[in-house]
């Protein structure tokens, strides 16, 4: 598999383990992030820990954006899980163009 320069890229295991491999390519349909996410199976939560290794920040400011509303979160047993969509939805929404 390659990524849009051509690049070799390695389908394998990580902290997502088999959702790293993918079903499909992207479809123009779908803004690229979301898209991205339906074609390696993400799952539909994650914990806060794997939503920081995620997203490439620390768990202080994760937990400050849940406290903003700017990632939803659920509760199941306890356990604060992240919604997939919302950390997906983040990044979009910061997305710096290029040259800026």
């Amino acid at each position: 598999m390659t990524n849009r320069s051509g690049e070799s890229i390695h389908e394998g295991h990580d902290a997502f383990g088999e959702f790293l491999n993918p079903i499909s390519e992207p479809t123009k349909d779908l803004p690229t992030l979301v898209a991205t996410a339906a074609v390696y199976r993400l799952p539909l939560t994650m914990g806060i820990r794997q939503a920081c290794g995620f997203v490439g920040i620390g768990k202080t400011k994760m937990q400050e954006l849940i406290n903003r509303g700017e990632v939803s979160t659920a509760k199941v047993d306890g356990r604060t899980l992240v919604l997939t969509d919302s950390v997906i939805s983040l990044v979009e929404r910061n997305r710096v163009a290029r040259g800026q």
